[in-house]
């Protein structure tokens, strides 16, 4: 299982699990593969702990501000993807 982690801000897309995101990320819509965003970081998860380490450490990343009703308002949209795959093994008899 993989996941991914980006956040839209101010018509900006940034990959959240990359310490060196680059700005504005491009989104892609391809007829095979669907709508998806080329460079975004997948990374590689195996047990729940990877999960929430990997979510706690794009929130970090995240854009915050204050507002009028939230001092840690995140001004930003975020969007996680997961990625599961799985191989079927014959084993022959």
């Amino acid at each position: 299982m993989k996941l991914s982690y980006l956040e839209i801000y101010n018509e900006t897309i940034r990959d959240l699990l990359s310490p060196e995101s680059s700005e504005n990320l491009m989104v892609i819509e391809d007829p095979a593969r669907g709508v998806f965003v080329p460079e975004l970081t997948e990374k590689e998860v195996n047990v729940e702990e990877e999960v929430l380490e990997s979510i706690r450490i794009g929130n970090t990343r995240r854009q915050m501000a204050s507002t009028g009703l939230n001092e840690f308002s995140s001004r930003s949209h975020a969007i996680i993807t997961f990625f599961i795959e799985q191989t079927r093994v014959e084993i022959a008899p």
